[in-house]
């Protein structure tokens, strides 16, 4: 079913597919990282096949609760089949709890890991995926010289009075000087590609939002697709966090991230795994790749990645 590599990633690989060109072969790897550092990255034999059959066990309990998903059935222990996406240049964050970075940039929230502060409602934050200081979009420039080395890779996204992204660092208090990384970029640009323009600013779009001007409709589009960005994540967090509770685990926060099939629909694309999530017992016990972050030994990471990865087929929606 493989046809031809289209990305490799530190964890995964993606296929293009014979029979399908609108599908791809999304094959994980066996590499667990840490920090974007390549001196960090270390290998277990079964972080493969936990890691496909905890994201197609999640995507299938989303798709039964109605969230567009793009899966489409596992193929083997470590392949599965999904619809191909273009994807988002955004890591979306949703929180129940405040921890990790979120501490960081705002220090006066409590530290104690057995009892966090918890949101009553859940904070959604997005970050601009950047790689080595710098994010191109067809084929166009739009960021460049963040710097890795001052951690300003992956920077937070806050929107400014009139509406356009003003990038800040991701671990540094909103409030200091030095957070601000003094770039702006227009939520447009990220959100509507060349290749897709044409789908999701259509002709009925741009006269539907005003003088038929592309830029205002764009401007607009972008707001909505935002809108529905951050519906479907909080969709998708309630639904895994109940899933969780079932078993008596917490859900602390995911990373999801998200693409627009060849059809311009929205979807929740990539993988949602082990390494995408915190996730604690009811004592507190971290299970997902928070421990390896914190240098546990690889054995018992291993283990965690299996318990979580059997856990996830009780998944199951509330009657």
């Amino acid at each position: 079913m493989k046809k031809e590599l289209l990305v490799e990633g530190k964890t995964k690989k993606v296929w293009s597919c014979k029979d399908n060109p609108e599908m791809v072969v999304i094959e994980n790897k066996s590499k667990i990282t840490a920090f974007d550092d390549p001196l960090a990255t270390r290998e277990f034999e079964t972080k493969a096949k936990c890691a496909t059959n905890t994201t197609c066990r999640v995507f299938e309990l989303l798709k039964s609760a109605g969230i567009p998903v793009a899966y489409e059935k596992q193929l083997s222990e470590t392949d599965f089949l999904a619809p191909y996406c273009e994807m988002i240049p955004l890591e979306v964050i949703a929180r129940r709890y405040a921890v990790g970075s979120y501490l960081k940039r705002f220090p006066n929230m409590s530290t104690d890991t057995n009892n966090p502060d918890r949101f009553h409602s859940l904070k959604i934050e997005l970050f601009l995926k950047t790689t080595k200081g710098e994010l191109e979009i067809s084929g166009e420039k739009v960021i460049e010289g963040l710097s890795p080395e001052k951690g300003e890779e992956d920077p937070l996204i806050i929107p400014n009075t009139v509406g356009v992204w003003e990038l800040y660092h991701p671990k540094t208090p909103s409030w200091e000087k030095s957070a601000f990384l003094e770039r702006i970029i227009e939520p447009q640009k990220v959100l509507i590609s060349k290749s897709l323009s044409g789908i999701l600013v259509s002709e009925e779009k741009l006269f539907q939002h005003g003088d038929g001007s592309f830029d205002k409709a764009a401007s607009i589009v972008a707001q909505e697709i935002l809108q529905v960005i951050e519906e479907i994540t909080r969709k998708t967090f309630l639904v895994l966090e109940s899933a969780w509770a079932q078993q008596n685990m917490r859900l602390i926060d995911f990373k999801i991230e998200f693409g627009f099939n060849s059809a311009g629909q929205l979807m929740v694309a990539d993988v949602i795994d082990n390494d995408s999530w915190r996730l604690r017992t009811k004592n507190w016990t971290e299970l997902s790749k928070e421990s390896f972050r914190q240098g546990e030994d690889l054995t018992e990471v291993e283990k965690k990645y299996g318990i979580v990865s059997q856990m996830v087929n009780n998944f199951r929606l509330p009657n």
